[in-house]
């Protein structure tokens, strides 16, 4: 065997217990949001689809879960078929230089990799969708404020479909620099990120100033919160969660660029491996926004 053969494989080996790592990472979070989205389906269903917020919050949970599974497929999909395709593959000459028939199953599964963005992108945009719609509702007294969320909304969605047109076409990104890629395939989330910040302040806004007047209208003593207020918290301390959560993801994205993966190999490794399991992660959102809806937002809205 060569000695750049032997190179070859033992960086093939690399790869494979990294994707080994990925795919065990990966199994567990999307078994686990399985569960969560179960549930929260589960509840929905009992409430029947009469209440257009029901209904909505069903269609998505229900897109979420086909698009968290695609993208289940996808990640581990691209693994499995170059791995049988390089090793298995009866149609390759085994005979022929190793480099070669990488070069060549690379080619076979750029499918797989080009489609790869798509999933992470639609969980994120679904989330924002949420986040807005309930800052949205919340301002539903002035007009200004929803304009400017439905126009930044918008303005988040269309940069995000056109970010990842970009950034899924392996030529235009082979063409382009390392600084270039980085701005490609991160942008969206930055943009993501302030448009939930936004968002997350106004409902947190709104919160502060529920609870100066409740202090205003209950006596001195009075220490009880009110179930409308609990709500409000709720809905802050979920918002300022995601914003966490996107941020730790657009840290792992950045730092799993393939221009760290020279420089930093370790980094590179760990944050390829959780920055795949946290795009998963972004459907966690809508689905505990399910769930608590069912355990105190349509108690308290709904029901009075």
């Amino acid at each position: 065997m060569l000695f750049d053969e032997s190179s070859i494989l033992a960086a093939v080996g690399d790869e494979t217990a990294l994707s080994v790592v990925e795919t065990v990472v990966m199994c567990v979070v999307f078994g686990f949001y399985v569960a969560v989205a179960t549930i929260a389906l589960y509840f929905l269903g009992q409430k029947g689809s009469q209440k257009l917020p029901v209904l909505v919050l069903f269609i998505i949970q229900t897109i979420l879960i086909l698009v968290s599974g695609w993208q289940f497929v996808l990640w581990n999909g691209s693994f499995l078929d170059l791995f049988f395709c390089v090793f298995m593959d009866s149609k390759l000459d085994f005979d022929q230089d190793l480099a070669k028939r990488i070069a060549v199953c690379d080619i076979h599964v750029k499918g797989w990799i080009s489609m790869q963005g798509w999933p992470a992108y639609l969980n994120l945009l679904v989330g924002d969708v949420v986040v807005v719609w309930r800052a949205w509702a919340l301002w539903e007294s002035h007009s200004g404020v929803q304009w400017m969320l439905v126009i930044l909304g918008i303005c988040n969605g269309v940069a995000n479909i056109v970010d990842n047109l970009y950034s899924s076409d392996l030529k235009f990104l082979d063409t382009a620099g390392p600084t270039m890629q980085l701005f490609l395939t991160n942008f969206y989330l930055i943009l993501s990120l302030g448009l939930n910040i936004l968002a997350t302040m106004l409902i947190a806004y709104k919160t502060w100033i529920h609870s100066n007047t409740i202090r205003l209208l209950y006596a001195e003593g009075h220490s009880k919160r009110s179930p409308s207020f609990n709500v409000l918290v709720f809905l802050v301390e979920s918002g300022a969660t995601f914003c966490i959560i996107q941020a730790g993801y657009c840290t792992l994205s950045i730092l799993a660029s393939p221009s760290l993966l020279d420089a930093v190999p370790s980094v590179f490794a760990t944050s390829t491996i959780i920055s795949n399991a946290a795009a998963i992660l972004l459907a966690f959102y809508p689905a505990s926004v399910t769930i608590m809806s069912h355990l105190m937002l349509y108690r308290t809205v709904y029901l009075g």
